[in-house]
């Protein structure tokens, strides 16, 4: 592996604003590696990935993650905090977005949890979303993959997840067009690609983590 690596270490949630790094008090569990270079650009486009759903939401035409198909619910009125977005696929896959973080679920390898500023996944044996989450406080606790098992389901849950972000971004270029993805970027501090090239690097940053979550998991036996 050429250039430096950095450890991937899971991090506690914290509420975060939207353009600010992750600061916490934190207890390392298990790693696995990627070149340095690699990791920041992955978190970075992360983060920017949050920026773009905030910016389908405000779309002036309409909210595009409604017309993708997900289902908005708020927060009661006495509580500050994210509304979700749920979509299932099918009768076997979900995701759930919150300004925080994304959760991920198939029924067959349970869920995975990645916060806004971390590549980090964590598990959770329901496949489903928890319910009642406004916070990154309200989030039950998720556990770190543990043994080759919980690691070859966060190898395939989060190159899926990746996978699903690559196409939900060539399907915003289909519909509303490259011109008004790229209006979304202009916007951002700090953008990792260009509008037409954000889906291809989605699936660069899936094939990334197949390869080590799949090299962490050999090492497993």
């Amino acid at each position: 592996m050429d250039g430096s690596v950095s450890q991937i270490v899971e991090r506690r949630p914290q509420w975060y604003d939207s353009d600010k790094s992750l600061s916490a008090t934190t207890e390392p569990t298990r790693v696995f590696c990627l070149p340095t270079a690699d990791l920041r650009r992955g978190e970075s486009l992360l983060n920017q990935q949050f920026w773009l759903w905030g910016q389908d939401i405000r779309r002036q035409e309409d909210n595009a993650l409604l017309r993708y198909g997900f289902t908005r619910t708020r927060p009661p009125a006495e509580i500050e905090g994210s509304n979700c977005y749920t979509l299932r696929f099918d009768e076997h896959r979900i995701v759930a977005l919150w300004g925080f973080g994304l959760f991920y679920g198939d029924r067959v390898n349970g869920g995975l949890y990645l916060s806004r500023f971390r590549l980090c996944p964590l598990l959770s044996r329901n496949w489903e979303p928890p319910v009642d989450v406004w916070t990154p406080s309200h989030l039950p606790a998720f556990t770190s993959p543990a043994n080759a098992v919980e690691w070859a389901s966060a190898h395939l849950l989060l190159v899926d997840a990746f996978r699903w972000v690559s196409a939900y971004e060539s399907w915003i270029l289909k519909e509303m067009g490259t011109a008004y993805r790229q209006d979304c970027l202009a916007d951002w501090k700090r953008p990792v690609c260009s509008a037409a090239d954000s889906a291809a690097q989605w699936l660069r940053l899936a094939h990334l983590f197949d390869d080590a979550l799949s090299r962490t998991t050999l090492r497993s036996h």
